[in-house]
């Protein structure tokens, strides 16, 4: 298992050689699931040079990309931060929704960029990761080196990965695989741009892309995987009001409902007990069998008790003052 180099500075051709529409491109989907989900703040994680985020401002939503490549925040759409995934500078449940579109396999650890993500998700926030499979492309295996070895985070285990961080009680994982998508190549360009994907140089690639037969039908593989941050999440700062507006507005209602539910008794039984102070009772004053001369003595020592209010003193110098 390995990381896949971080050439967007050193190489940025190679990952630009792919930023042609194709088939099996997610952001168009995803953008929609966002909208859909109602989300309002996006932020984009490895967002590279926007491929998602020029999609989202037509859909209502503002989106903030980080990217730790200077290369790709020089061509990507404003605002944009330079940042590490593993270290968002984000606060604690800030956005509605979190895209980790093909960047997770270039971390050693997926776990920690996915913590940060659900971190900065609100309760209630989509997350939205993705990559291609190990055996995608398999017409191409005879040209590219180390064809279907495995990365830090393939299709076939993304679901699995990002299941070990959405695990709390209410997180929801979905996956979304794409499995034979066609994608037809007719020139040799079209076959060296997709060889450039595998990180092979323009020279290399162009050298294998002439020994390929065309036209060339290339099969794809990947998957989406959505995870959702629970209502549960929400640490005691919101209303039992906005909670409630918040789980009858989603899709799943009746499961968000029992969430809210269960959180409402849990803050009723833990917080404690306001209980008032009593006052002081004559049982002679208060007793209506007592005759009426005891019990205006009872009242006489009753209010005797009571600690004289003290007046109200005024400061020298103060309007209003007596001296």
């Amino acid at each position: 298992m390995s990381v896949l180099p971080n050439d967007y500075d050193s190489d940025p051709g190679r990952f630009l050689s792919a930023d042609q529409p194709s088939r099996d491109d997610v952001h168009p989907y995803v953008a929609d699931r966002f909208a859909a989900a109602g989300a309002r703040t996006v932020l984009d994680v490895g967002g590279g040079n926007g491929r998602l985020a020029r999609l989202l401002p037509a859909l209502g939503l503002r989106c903030l990309l980080i990217d730790a490549s200077p290369a790709m925040l020089a061509l990507a759409p404003r605002p944009s931060v330079r940042a590490d995934g593993a270290r968002l500078p984000v606060a604690d449940e800030s956005v509605d929704a979190v895209a980790l579109l093909y960047t997770l396999y270039h971390y050693l650890d997926p776990l920690v960029p996915l913590s940060e993500a659900r971190r900065v998700l609100k309760p209630g926030g989509l997350l939205a990761a993705c990559a291609a499979n190990r055996d995608t492309h398999p017409e191409l295996a005879h040209v590219v080196p180390d064809w279907g070895a495995a990365s830090t985070f393939d299709g076939e285990d993304a679901p699995a990965i990002v299941a070990e961080v959405f695990a709390a009680r209410g997180d929801t994982v979905a996956e979304d695989r794409w499995d034979g998508t066609p994608i037809p190549l007719s020139t040799p360009a079209d076959v060296a741009a997709r060889l450039r994907i595998y990180g092979l140089t323009e020279e290399a690639a162009a050298a294998k892309a002439a020994t390929v037969h065309l036209p060339l039908t290339l099969t794809a593989r990947g998957c989406v995987v959505y995870a959702t941050k629970s209502l549960l999440s929400r640490t005691n700062r919101g209303s039992a009001r906005s909670l409630a507006r918040r789980a009858t507005s989603s899709s799943d209602t009746p499961m968000r409902i029992q969430h809210f539910v269960t959180l409402c008794d849990k803050v009723r039984n833990t917080s404690p007990k306001r209980t008032r102070p009593r006052a002081h009772v004559d049982t002679e004053a208060s007793c209506p069998c007592t005759p009426s001369s005891a019990r205006a003595a009872a009242m006489r020592r009753l209010m005797a008790f009571r600690p004289a209010r003290p007046r109200p003193t005024r400061a020298a110098g103060w309007p209003g003052s007596c001296r």
